[in-house]
Parts: structure tokens; sequence; C-alpha cells
């Protein structure tokens, strides 16, 4: 069953191994939550990861949520009466245009999980001299008239701007995923490459835990 984001042109997220043994190292499974779950991309990731554990999908855009439950045939719903062993916020940030609301968003999580609960956190960040920074801050591509156009309106923060928002939000990191430009490469070149002005920084990902 297609959904019309898939129709769209939708790609499954790519999850590569070791991201794979990231989230299995810090998350032990249980009642997870896929929130901001879009229309289920990651959340079928998830499911993958986590064949046996009760998975549940949220999204403010009930139509999304709906589409997504159907799909991956979730029969947990959604509840705030309930609480959560882990949470995953994957790329929600990337979609926020402002501080307040990420603190929200960050606040909501920390209220769903039980005590001792973790989550994953992905965003992509706007490293400081990265390639993206530079593009940003001359708007020489346009970057921010793009995702406007494009309904992506964001916040643009580095890694350690947001590390600072979610130790304040009430969560202790456990662990970070730093940006790696060849993943299959060695940590020598690796960090090399992020001493780099031009390397571009794709992603992070941070695992916490509800302090």
């Amino acid at each position: 069953m297609k959904n019309k984001f898939q129709n769209a042109g939708y790609v499954e997220p790519f999850c590569p191994v070791y991201l794979r043994k990231f989230i299995a190292r810090w998350i032990n499974g249980g009642e997870i939550l896929d929130y901001g779950c879009g229309y289920g991309g990651w959340t079928k990731k998830i499911k993958e990861i986590f064949p046996k554990s009760s998975i549940s999908a949220f999204d403010i855009d009930a139509q999304a949520m709906m589409s997504t439950e159907e799909s991956l045939n979730i029969l947990n719903k959604f509840s705030r009466d309930k609480l959560y062993d882990a949470i995953f916020l994957n790329f929600v940030v990337d979609v926020i245009d402002n501080d307040a609301e990420v603190i929200q968003v960050l606040a909501d999580i920390n209220s769903l999980l039980k005590p001792g609960g973790r989550a994953i956190i992905m965003y992509t960040p706007y490293e400081k001299y990265s390639l993206r920074w530079i593009f940003y801050r001359l708007n020489s591509l346009n970057v921010k008239e793009w995702h406007d156009k494009y309904r992506f309106q964001r916040v643009y923060y580095s890694s350690n701007e947001l590390f600072n928002i979610i130790e304040n939000s009430g969560f202790k990191i456990l662990d970070i995923i730093k940006p790696r430009f060849f993943h299959k490469s060695g940590v020598l070149l690796n960090r090399v490459l992020q001493i780099l002005p031009i390397y571009f920084h794709s992603l992070i990902v941070f695992s916490v835990e509800k302090r």
C-alpha cells in the first residue's frame, strides 16, 4: 500500500549498519514511540530494529499518522495516558522554525518518557564553517529560500547549540554520533575531514536519557 507521500517521490530513509548498532546499543526495546513519524519511513526502520517491541507513532499531521498506522499495521495507538521506554525524534527539529517550539517538543518528549527512559534525536546540523553553514550565511545557493519554498522552514543549529538545548531540557546526553563523511573509512581520515572548512557535516545523532 503506497501512501500519498510515497507517490510524491518519498525515498525510504537510509539507515546504515553503524547507525543501527548505535540505536540497538542505547535502546532496549519495550514501548517505543516514533514522535513526528510523518508517513512512516523511520517508523518502519524502528520496527525492523525492534521486531518484538510495541511501536507507536505520533505526528501533528493526523492524516500522516493514520497512513503510517495503516500501512505498517501498527496496532498500538499513541496515547498521552501512557509512558514510553524510548522515543525517536528523527529530523523533526529540522522542520521547526523557532527555538520556543524546539524546547516545547523536547519538553513533550520528556513528559512522555518513563523515569530513566531514553530517546534518539537525529538532526542535520549547520556546523560553523562547513559548506552548509557557508551556503546559508552567504545565501549563495538560497538555502533558506529553498527551505521556505518547499515548506522546510527550520532552525539552523550547530551540533553544540542543539547539545545545549537538549541538556537544558531535562535530558542527560549518553552518547553522540558526530557527522562522518566516509562511514566506512578509518577514524583518522574522518577526524582530518572534520577539521576542514569544506566538510559538509551531514548528520548528528544524540542518545539521551530522561533525568
